[in-house]
């Protein structure tokens, strides 16, 4: 380990707000996370869940899982000291496993009525007032798979807001996805302009904008990726700490060096 490893400090210790130890939006409102295909958002997904399921929170948490099958999520949590067989833990963790259940030929003809049932199957027993906490793993994967858009896409996070939900989603920002080809003579595939729009309409109604990204100068056997946290296109003001309801919260802008360890340990570095 380098003299950067010797700073480090465990991943509980993150946080996004200057006050609120909390790693979730208040109800209604939008963390974004993007990242590249070299550094998984995965971790960081179960590490939000592990915080918010030991924390006060009595809100149900719902893992929306588009890429991975439930069994995956199950034996990852279970690294993090979430076992789903006991029930202290199942009453509030629900697992929607679109991936093994999506048939694209199928459930994405009509993308609208798909879009539809998994609001409903998300709303399906939660209902408090304060609405569900809510991650979704790589929605966007949807504009790819089926004749599903950015529009379709942010109507259902729309009927999300409203409902009450804290919703937390996890997007893919690999630049041949949302940058166009200058140099082409060819036109754009839609899905440049399908996963540049919906982005782009995300950064402005998230409160908080998050990137995980590989480092520019390559490998490290010290240092897995860069985590970024910033301050979203929505006011913070607007959605203040559920834990501290008196104060005007503020977003901890910070970037950090994260390492994953392979005995499933992640430690953070200040940069």
């Amino acid at each position: 380990m380098t003299a950067i490893g010797s700073r480090g400090f465990p991943i509980n210790e993150l946080s996004f707000f200057q006050v609120s130890p909390s790693l979730i939006p208040s109800k209604g409102n939008i963390i974004l996370t993007t990242s590249t295909l070299e550094v998984s958002p995965i971790w960081l997904i179960h590490h939000i869940i592990q915080q918010t399921i030991n924390s006060d929170n009595k809100r149900k948490i719902v893992l929306v899982s588009l890429l991975q099958d439930k069994e995956f999520h199950e034996k990852q949590l279970r690294k993090f000291g979430i076992e789903l067989k006991n029930p202290k833990y199942s009453s509030k963790l629900q697992i929607l496993d679109n991936f093994s259940n999506l048939d694209l030929n199928q459930n994405l003809k009509c993308p609208s009525s798909f879009l539809t049932q998994l609001a409903r199957n998300i709303s399906s027993d939660h209902a408090d007032n304060d609405g569900p906490i809510v991650l979704i793993e790589n929605l966007d994967f949807l504009l790819t798979a089926a004749s599903v858009t950015a529009s379709d896409l942010l109507y259902f996070i729309t009927d999300l807001q409203f409902s009450g939900a804290s919703t937390l989603l996890f997007c893919n920002a690999d630049v041949p996805l949302i940058m166009h080809d200058q140099t082409s003579s060819s036109g754009q595939p839609p899905i440049v302009d399908e996963q540049g729009q919906f982005l782009f309409q995300l950064l402005h109604r998230s409160v908080i904008t998050i990137s995980l990204r590989p480092l520019k100068t390559g490998r490290a056997d010290d240092i897995t990726g860069v985590l970024r946290v910033s301050n979203g296109g929505k006011p913070l003001n607007y959605a203040k700490s559920d834990l501290t309801p008196s104060s005007t919260d503020r977003v901890l802008e910070k970037e950090y060096l994260y390492l994953l360890n392979s005995d499933t340990s992640i430690r953070l570095f200040y940069r």
